[in-house]
């Protein structure tokens, strides 16, 4: 998972971190050196978006390919929350619990 949302040429944000004080001793103590054997994988990964940035194109879609169907899944959680505070709780008229919704989701075409 690439934790980094893009905002801008030189920036991007990261929505969550790993919080270790409280993990057990293990994990705590080689968490912090982990990130040598992680940083080029994630580098092999981002780097080739970086010239996006920098190029004044029309496409405005600056994430990578895999942030698609994780974007669309908190957009209809958004829907979803603003839906429950209004108090209508049930499913909606284009629901169906048994359904594949990977097409939904943006995963498959």
């Amino acid at each position: 998972m690439q934790p980094f949302v893009p905002v801008g040429k030189h920036r991007s944000r990261v929505d969550q971190t790993n919080y270790t004080v409280h993990a057990p001793a293990p994990f705590r103590w080689l968490m912090p050196r982990i990130s040598y054997v992680i940083q080029p994988q994630d580098n092999s990964v981002l780097r080739p978006q970086n010239a996006r940035y920098f190029e004044s194109t029309e496409r405005r879609d600056l994430s990578s390919r895999f942030d698609g169907p994780g974007n669309r899944y908190r957009l209809l959680m958004v829907r979803l929350a603003e839906r429950q505070q209004r108090g209508d709780f049930g499913y909606g008229a284009d629901a169906d619990p048994s359904a594949d919704i990977s097409a939904v989701l943006g995963m498959r075409g």
